[in-house]
């Protein structure tokens, strides 16, 4: 599941930190101005102080257990020993943030993330399928719910559901981010499941959205023409899609 705490990060994190801000109950603190200023230069350690801090200070701040939660989910990403520990922190601070918030759409998408980084594949199908059911879970917020499904599926070896999530997905939003996201995991399921023609086709649409919007979408041309061209190498050395 290590693709799903980057899709926290952008959900929660870098691109609508400064939205969540409004969120916060101590939004001229310092030490909560610090830390948005490290997110957006993407200095998580600094980050993370200065959260930790001013949460000392807000011990019941639901925005600062939010961006704990999330940077510590982008510090499972990293290698080695912080992998674990970026887990472990990511949970404990979950755990905090139900209880300040046990309804927040945010929150609970965290939470069934956590799950799937566990392998409990089937709790995170639980959280998903009552978010779903809720009137306040609608528009944007649904459509990336729905593709973090489709990826809780996909890592769980359910195929068909996770295709049917990924598609219902990428058909309902009109964010760059989570449409990139849902990209890279129906090219993934295509490739796993043998189709390296439509995973290939994923990736180049993929590229040329990419090449259309502006900002941190375009990070993400570097990753698709990379998966491309081992696609190719595959065809060129096995006869794939011949």
């Amino acid at each position: 599941m290590q693709k799903k705490a980057r899709i926290a990060v952008y959900a929660v994190g870098f691109l609508i930190a400064p939205l969540l801000l409004v969120a916060s109950a101590q939004p001229d603190d310092v030490h909560v101005q610090r830390g948005m200023q490290a997110m957006l230069a993407r200095d998580r350690r600094t980050a993370i102080q200065e959260f930790t801090t001013a949460l000392a200070i807000y011990p019941k701040d639901a925005f600062l257990l939010k961006m704990l939660v999330s940077l510590y989910l982008t510090e499972f990403e990293s290698k080695g020993k912080e992998r674990s520990q970026g887990l472990d922190s990511a949970e404990k601070y979950m755990e905090r943030l139900l209880t300040v918030a046990p309804k927040d759409p945010e929150a609970l998408d965290m939470a069934a993330i956590i799950h799937a980084h566990r392998g409990e594949y089937a709790k995170s199908e639980v959280i998903y399928l009552g978010l779903f059911n809720r009137s306040d879970v609608s528009g944007d917020l649904r459509s990336r719910l729905i593709g973090n499904l489709g990826e809780v599926y996909l890592d769980w070896g359910k195929y068909d559901l996770a295709e049917r999530r990924l598609k219902e997905a990428v058909d309902s939003t009109h964010q760059p981010i989570p449409v990139l996201d849902i990209d890279r995991n129906l090219g993934r399921l295509y490739e796993l499941t043998g189709r390296k023609q439509e995973a290939a086709r994923i990736y180049q649409l993929a590229i040329t959205f990419a090449e259309g919007t502006q900002g941190d979408p375009l990070s993400y041309i570097d990753e698709f023409q990379t998966k491309l061209n081992k696609l190719g190498a595959v065809e060129t050395g096995s006869g794939v899609g011949n």
